[in-house]
């Protein structure tokens, strides 16, 4: 779903100028509904429950700084620096210093792999015409590592 309504909100926007901060609310939601049915739901975990604020912040962020290189002309490239930064200083934070947990420290990989892969394909489908619904996939794989990740690493579920 994730992917799907990523994709979409970008699609729309490209031909329809319907405003990238709009997907940001997308991404958001369902990265918070998301964590919450896997963490809180799921496993009654509230520690894994503050992933949903790393996924969210990295979603706004993400956003943002596309939103910005579009107008600004910044360079989408750049902004694939700086998500992937805080992807792996949240994830960090949130793994490392506050549960002391490497396991979870790994899906930063995934966050950090996500981003290059999702800006990449934003940036080639812009200038490539390569086709959006491909960074679905990034996106799909950004969910499933992740979410495999934090589980199979905290949980060995």
């Amino acid at each position: 779903m994730l992917a799907w309504a990523l994709v979409f909100e970008i699609s729309w926007t490209k031909f329809k100028n319907y405003g990238l901060f709009e997907a940001s609310y997308a991404c958001s939601v369902l990265a918070w509904a998301l964590v919450f049915e896997f963490s809180w739901a799921k496993f009654k975990n509230y520690g894994l429950f503050e992933a949903g604020y790393a996924c969210s912040v990295l979603a706004w962020a993400l956003v943002f700084e596309i939103s910005w290189t579009k107008f600004k002309n910044y360079g989408l490239f750049e902004a694939s620096y700086a998500c992937s930064v805080l992807a792996w200083a949240l994830v960090f934070e949130i793994s490392w210093a506050k549960f002391k947990n490497y396991g979870l420290f790994e899906a930063s990989y995934a966050c950090s792999v996500l981003v290059w892969t999702l800006v990449f394909e934003i940036s080639w489908t812009k200038f490539k015409n390569y086709g959006l619904f491909e960074a679905g996939y990034a996106c799909s794989v950004l969910v499933w590592a992740l979410v495999f990740e934090i589980s199979w690493a905290k949980f060995k579920n």
